[in-house]
Order: C-alpha cells, then sequence, then structure tokens
C-alpha cells in the first residue's frame, strides 16, 4: 500500500513540474488579423499598418494585445486586456471577453498548431487565423 502511495505522489509530483511545458502555458503567440490603411492629402507612405493580435499565456491567464506595425516600422502596442482561460480538449476557452475583439474569436490547438476563428454576431464564420510561436531569445541559441 505504502509503495502505492508513494508511486501516485511521485507521478503527481512529476505533472506539477512539467505543468510549465504544457502547451500553450510559458509561450507567446502572434497571427496577423488585418491591416489599416489611412486617407491622408498627399504622398505619406507612413499611413498604412498592418495588425496583429499577439496572446501570451501563463498558467492561469493570457494577456492579449493588438500590434499595430506601420509601413514607416513603428510599432504600437495596445492592450486588449488579461483573460483567464483553459483547455478543453481542442479548445482554449477565453473568459469574460465581452466586448473586445475576442467575444466571437474560437481558438484551437490541434497537433501543437494555435489557430482561431472569428465569427460575426450570425454566428457566421468571418475570418480565420493561424498563429505562430514567438521563440524567446534564450530559446532560439544553440
Amino acid at each position: 500500500m505504502k509503495l502505492i502511495l508513494i508511486k501516485v505522489v511521485f507521478s503527481f509530483t512529476l505533472f506539477l513540474g512539467f505543468q510549465d511545458d504544457l502547451f500553450p502555458v510559458n509561450k507567446t503567440f502572434v497571427s496577423k488579423i488585418g491591416t489599416l490603411c489611412e486617407e491622408v492629402e498627399g504622398d505619406d507612405f507612413c499611413a498604412g499598418s498592418t495588425i496583429f493580435l499577439v496572446l501570451k499565456f501563463n498558467k492561469e491567464t493570457v494577456l492579449a494585445q493588438e500590434k499595430y506595425i506601420s509601413t514607416c516600422d513603428s510599432v504600437s502596442v495596445i492592450p486588449i486586456g488579461v483573460f483567464k482561460w483553459r483547455l478543453y480538449q481542442q479548445n482554449i476557452v477565453l473568459e469574460n471577453t465581452e466586448g473586445t475583439f475576442l467575444e466571437n474569436l474560437k481558438l484551437e490547438v490541434v497537433n501543437d498548431v494555435l489557430s482561431g476563428k472569428r465569427k460575426n454576431d450570425n454566428n457566421k464564420i468571418i475570418s480565420y487565423f493561424t498563429f505562430k510561436e514567438v521563440l524567446s531569445k534564450t530559446k532560439t541559441k544553440n
């Protein structure tokens, strides 16, 4: 009986130790979600931007941001919010996203690839996103 209890405690301890390595904990993902072009008088080559959705996951929450990169490479980051999340089967469920870009976004994980589908108010899919993991500098060094 003691041997079984020791094995259970040991297995649970190992599971908790590896929890940081589970998908998507402690990872950052980015996806292009749109473009923006401002109408201006004259020639202004900086009037356009590409918009990215950035998701930074930790154990309990995800930080969501919009990142705008202009055609002149200036960068602006606009926070969307911090949301609780959970993994349910292949779906990442975000809590309390009402009134944000994330409200109608369904996130799925298939083969360690994060993707999203955005629906309109009639529940029709209007856009698809594939996220790429942003590797930290320590992960990219050999």
